[in-house]
């Protein structure tokens, strides 16, 4: 590992796990900073992260250590000359790919639910009270995501499991989604993006459950996101065999939800309020798209106008990679004991067998 011969203060360029091995080695007593071109003014592991434009205001008053993969050592060196930002020291770690260790509680869900039905629910426009009276009536399972409990003040119904992936979304809305009390499933990496006085309040109790995920790495040579597990020999998109020990990100919560279902043991996932009709819409494999401001507009993309707070940082939906996520979750379960099944009124997602919701019930 490295050292530094100065006493001063360190911030950390770099908030991965590289990162977080150097924040371990070196302890949150030294490390006052992290500075991340994508990742500015979040949290990681409890530390700010700032911009590089902080970083050139305040450099002279600490240690930098460069602590990002080797391939994009050269760039940031190259973009702190730049800036004025000389001296840094790069972190040499052994093992930066090492994933942390999975909750052994989540091996207890292996096939919980076998040869049963469940409903994973979208925050779609087409989404009703109506429509989760019905699975709260006929007692089906079914798995929510975001800001569902959004609902929560107009129905006696609750998800079994709820979920949440989106570190932009969690930031900004802790609260609420430490309110449910129902089992949480949360992306472990979600979690290093507050302060450890706000993660302490979301995994206060017992059905809290931290998964890992394997998400795309953006890549700043080729303006582009990369797969990150394809150091594990593994395309994009791929489907997890085992959710207790990691689930692969799609860019969706539905992709998800949906491997979970499937280590659960359920042979009929019926997707709900899953419009899959987006305004606005990215390619990251082509374009790096940052989170954008939310502004206040006529019509809404989820179940109520005010979804999303006027001045919340969103992510733009990228429609070709959950294109591509989906169709590989409909070929596997085929080719793996289970189907997929699309009940959503309407909406413009065709890739699974569309079944009239109704009919599942024999209610009008």
């Amino acid at each position: 590992m490295t050292a530094l011969d100065k006493k001063k203060p360190i911030i950390l360029f770099g908030a991965g796990q590289i990162g977080k091995k150097a924040l371990d080695f070196y302890g949150t007593d030294r490390v006052r900073f992290f500075v991340d071109n994508f990742k500015a003014g979040l949290y990681y592991y409890g530390i700010p992260i700032l911009s590089m434009e902080d970083l050139r205001q305040i450099h002279n008053d600490y240690e930098i250590v460069i602590t990002t993969l080797p391939k994009f050592q050269n760039e940031i060196k190259e973009q702190m000359d730049t800036a004025g930002i000389h001296g840094a020291t790069v972190f040499d770690s052994s093992d930066p790919y090492g994933m942390f260790e999975s909750d052994a509680r989540l091996e207890k869900f292996r096939n919980k639910h076998e040869g049963k039905r469940c409903f994973l629910l979208g925050n779609g426009p087409s989404l009703s009270v109506k429509d989760l009276d019905a699975i709260a009536a006929h007692g089906d399972i079914s798995f929510a995501a975001n800001k569902i409990y959004k609902f929560f003040g107009q129905t006696v119904w609750r998800p079994d499991y709820y979920f949440a992936v989106d570190p932009h979304l969690l930031s900004q809305n802790w609260e609420g989604i430490a309110a449910v009390k129902e089992t949480k499933f949360l992306a472990r990496n979600i979690l290093n993006w507050l302060p450890l006085s706000k993660t302490d309040r979301l995994i206060d109790n017992d059905n809290t459950y931290l998964f890992q995920s394997r998400y795309l790495e953006y890549d700043p040579e080729k303006k582009a996101f990369r797969p990150e597990y394809d150091l594990f020999n593994e395309a994009y998109p791929a489907f997890s065999e085992d959710a207790s020990k990691f689930v692969y990100e799609g860019f969706s919560v539905i992709y998800v939800m949906i491997q979970w279902a499937a280590y659960m043991g359920f042979t009929e996932l019926f997707l709900l309020g899953v419009d899959y009709n987006y305004k606005e819409t990215c390619n990251y494999f082509e374009h790096f798209v940052p989170p954008q401001e939310f502004l206040p507009q006529k019509g809404s993309e989820h179940f109520c106008d005010d979804y999303f707070k006027e001045g919340e940082r969103v992510s733009v939906p990228d429609m070709h990679a959950t294109g591509m996520s989906f169709k590989k979750a409909e070929d596997y379960s085929r080719h793996h004991g289970f189907r997929i099944f699309n009940a959503t009124r309407e909406g413009n997602l065709e890739v699974f067998e569309r079944v009239d919701l109704d009919s599942l019930w024999n209610f009008k």
